[in-house]
């Protein structure tokens, strides 16, 4: 199992087409924060995530379920801020048929900004208990880097040389720092 996990307090950067959960109730927050004892396997700044979902898609993954939700923060309770949730599981049957505007929103969130990638390896739950042998892969992604503003328009940025100083004419589109590929933790 995948599951893909952005954090962020702008609600505008919810995308169109995602079930809205109830928000997190604190003794849900507690019952999770219980389960946190996974293993971060790896983290990086500034990353695209373009490439994500197709890797799923390629490797016999279906997104089964995705949703929004509002939280609060764990420091005072008091500050919302949202998590989007996808997850990813084998083809559970011939049968089944994805969600496309969810695939969709996922698509554009990718497409959209960089990312703060942390990729957690995390024991697997099953009706709140652990499931002996068995692990999940959580990519957890904070720190949204705006690619494009929600008009659709690229953000432009001055290049800078080593002293911070702008180079060149004009302002380029920004771009991701580096590209993240989940082939390379998938082990």
């Amino acid at each position: 199992m995948f599951l893909i996990q952005f954090s962020f307090s702008n609600l505008r950067a919810v995308p169109d087409g995602l079930k809205e959960i109830d928000p997190e109730a604190p003794e849900e927050m507690a019952e999770r924060k219980g389960h946190a004892n996974g293993r971060e396997i790896f983290e990086e700044e500034s990353c695209s995530i373009e490439s994500v979902p197709g890797y799923l898609g390629s490797n016999g993954y279906l997104l089964v379920d995705a949703f929004f939700q509002r939280r609060f923060s764990s420091n005072n309770g008091k500050i919302p801020y949202f998590t989007v949730r996808f997850t990813f599981q084998p083809v559970p049957s011939k049968e089944f048929k994805e969600d496309d505007k969810a695939k969709e929103a996922l698509k554009e969130m990718c497409r959209t900004a960089a990312w703060k990638v942390k990729v957690f390896r995390n024991p697997l739950f099953r009706n709140g208990k652990k499931v002996k042998g068995r692990s999940t892969l959580c990519l957890k992604l904070v720190g949204r880097e705006a690619l494009v503003q929600f008009d659709g328009r690229p953000i432009l940025e001055w290049q800078k040389d080593e002293k911070g100083n702008p180079v060149g004419k004009l302002p380029v589109p920004r771009k991701a720092k580096t590209v993240f590929d989940l082939s390379q933790v998938v082990t």
